[in-house]
């Protein structure tokens, strides 16, 4: 174990920027965390909709959720399902 002499100056500005540099971390983190792209299957979005599975078909259909075929698999961005669910549209009804 060494032991390292400083001034109280010194070690505030130690202090300062190991804080600075572990904030910086975090928040560069969390970004690359919102950036990464989750996807999920018609199931799961079916699931989290509480709707049926041809229910969330539709709203692919429709264009309400985005939705990108891989090879035979049809995954769903997790942000389009959030924008779904927060999405309300006011109804006009006609007679």
């Amino acid at each position: 174990m060494n032991l390292i002499i400083t001034t109280e100056e010194e070690l505030q500005e130690l202090i300062e920027t190991s804080v600075r540099k572990g904030i910086e971390a975090y928040f560069e983190e969390k970004e690359l965390e919102k950036s990464k792209e989750t996807y999920t299957t018609i199931q799961e979005a079916a699931k989290r909709l509480k709707v049926s599975t041809q229910t969330v078909r539709s709203y692919i259909k429709r264009g309400i959720i985005k939705a990108h075929k891989v090879g035979n698999r049809i995954l769903i961005e997790t942000a389009s399902i959030d924008n779904a669910l927060s999405e309300v549209k006011s109804l006009k009804y006609k007679r």
